[in-house]
Protein backbone atom coordinates (compact mmCIF):
# COMPACT_ATOMS: atom_id res chain seq x y z
CA UNK A 1 0.00 0.00 0.00
CA UNK A 2 -0.27 2.49 -1.47
CA UNK A 3 -1.79 1.18 -4.74
CA UNK A 4 -0.82 2.86 -7.21
CA UNK A 5 1.93 4.37 -5.38
CA UNK A 6 4.62 7.03 -6.40
CA UNK A 7 7.49 7.95 -3.98
CA UNK A 8 7.26 3.94 -2.02
CA UNK A 9 5.30 1.46 -0.92
CA UNK A 10 5.02 -0.80 2.13
CA UNK A 11 4.57 -4.50 1.19
CA UNK A 12 3.02 -6.66 4.79
CA UNK A 13 3.70 -10.24 4.44
CA UNK A 14 2.63 -13.24 6.28
CA UNK A 15 4.41 -17.09 5.93
CA UNK A 16 2.92 -19.52 7.05
CA UNK A 17 4.39 -23.17 7.01
CA UNK A 18 7.67 -23.96 6.68
CA UNK A 19 10.08 -22.45 4.34
CA UNK A 20 14.04 -21.82 4.47
CA UNK A 21 13.87 -19.02 1.85
CA UNK A 22 11.59 -16.04 1.71
CA UNK A 23 11.55 -13.68 -0.26
CA UNK A 24 9.30 -11.18 -2.29
CA UNK A 25 10.54 -10.15 -6.00
CA UNK A 26 9.39 -7.30 -8.47
CA UNK A 27 9.59 -7.58 -11.76
CA UNK A 28 8.78 -5.41 -14.79
CA UNK A 29 5.60 -6.55 -17.55
CA UNK A 30 8.59 -8.21 -19.61
CA UNK A 31 9.46 -10.60 -16.78
CA UNK A 32 12.56 -8.34 -15.64
CA UNK A 33 13.54 -9.07 -12.10
CA UNK A 34 13.87 -5.59 -10.85
CA UNK A 35 14.46 -6.13 -7.20
CA UNK A 36 14.37 -9.02 -4.50
CA UNK A 37 14.79 -9.04 -0.71
CA UNK A 38 15.26 -11.46 1.33
CA UNK A 39 13.37 -12.33 4.52
CA UNK A 40 14.31 -13.36 7.76
CA UNK A 41 10.92 -13.87 9.52
CA UNK A 42 7.86 -15.44 8.76
CA UNK A 43 6.23 -12.08 9.32
CA UNK A 44 7.08 -8.23 8.68
CA UNK A 45 7.01 -4.91 6.72
CA UNK A 46 8.97 -4.06 3.38
CA UNK A 47 9.19 -1.03 2.85
CA UNK A 48 10.34 -0.51 -1.30
CA UNK A 49 11.14 2.79 -2.25
CA UNK A 50 10.04 3.48 -6.12
CA UNK A 51 12.90 6.19 -6.82
CA UNK A 52 14.66 3.89 -9.30
CA UNK A 53 11.24 2.39 -11.18
CA UNK A 54 10.04 4.24 -14.61
CA UNK A 55 6.67 5.08 -13.96
CA UNK A 56 3.93 1.78 -15.32
CA UNK A 57 2.90 -1.57 -13.90
CA UNK A 58 5.00 -4.26 -11.86
CA UNK A 59 4.65 -7.52 -10.58
CA UNK A 60 5.30 -8.56 -6.80
CA UNK A 61 5.56 -11.97 -6.31
CA UNK A 62 5.68 -13.83 -2.53
CA UNK A 63 8.17 -16.95 -2.73
CA UNK A 64 8.87 -19.61 -0.47
CA UNK A 65 11.84 -22.04 -1.57
CA UNK A 66 11.54 -20.84 -4.91
CA UNK A 67 7.72 -21.85 -4.66
CA UNK A 68 5.24 -18.95 -5.70
CA UNK A 69 2.60 -17.87 -3.50
CA UNK A 70 0.95 -14.77 -3.76
CA UNK A 71 1.24 -12.40 -7.18
CA UNK A 72 0.41 -9.39 -7.05
CA UNK A 73 0.53 -6.11 -9.54
CA UNK A 74 1.82 -2.77 -7.87
CA UNK A 75 1.12 0.28 -10.29
CA UNK A 76 3.66 3.49 -10.30
CA UNK A 77 3.29 7.04 -10.90
CA UNK A 78 5.51 9.79 -10.76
Amino acid sequence: MPNPAQNSTTIDYLYTGVAKNRSIEVYDLLGKLMDTIYLPDNQGTWQLSLDKYDAGMYIVMMKADGAQLLQSKLIVTH
